[in-house]
């Protein structure tokens, strides 16, 4: 049997496509599965936490990258991202190879110590957000911006919520400061 170029091409598709599907397994058994936010809500959050030049913005659940290269682009921060999928991870960090201020780490954001965060975006579950809410008290630093979209910190009351677009997707920006407990 001969190999054709056509074998060659659908076998690629075919490893793609399981890849793929193994990657998305992997994101909905830890809890989430992959929906992106919008440049502008990024932007957005981005402005509402006051990100500045040369602070550590954190983005748990990444995803390809965009936020990361917003934050770092427009607003000069120094960006890491969480991502657990594998085929998120790799095209995150092909897309973003050229910039040395963002880094990309395919782990559990839950089981990584997010201390030197300055702001922190996030668009998850609510179940993430209760265990969230727990390492937040329990790592950062007062003064840390937390941007949740759409979905709130328990136990958190948010400095500030905003209306997407008139809809009722929100984003709250929390000043984390250890009172803020309810």
């Amino acid at each position: 049997m001969q190999i054709t170029i056509e074998l060659v091409i659908l076998g690629l598709v075919i490893f793609g496509v399981l890849f793929w599907q193994y990657s998305t397994l992997i994101s909905l058994y830890s809890g989430i599965q992959y929906v992106y936010s919008k440049d502008s809500t990024i932007k957005l959050a981005c402005s509402m936490a006051k990100l500045a030049k040369n602070e550590n913005y954190y983005e748990l659940g990444s995803g390809l990258g965009r936020g990361l290269k917003i934050a770092t682009n427009n607003f000069g921060a120094n960006s890491t991202g969480f991502e657990i999928s594998p085929f998120h991870y790799l095209v995150s960090k092909f897309l973003t190879m050229k910039n040395h201020q963002i880094k990309i780490t395919r782990s559990n954001f839950l089981q990584f110590d997010l201390s030197k965060a300055d702001v922190i975006y996030c668009y998850l579950c609510n179940k993430l957000m209760n265990s969230l809410s727990i390492q937040f008290f329990k790592q950062l630093k007062p003064g840390t911006r937390i941007v949740s979209y759409c979905f709130e910190l328990p136990n958190i009351v948010p400095k500030k919520t905003e209306i997407i677009n008139g809809k009722k997707l929100r984003l709250y920006i929390i000043w984390f400061i250890l009172s803020f407990m309810v």
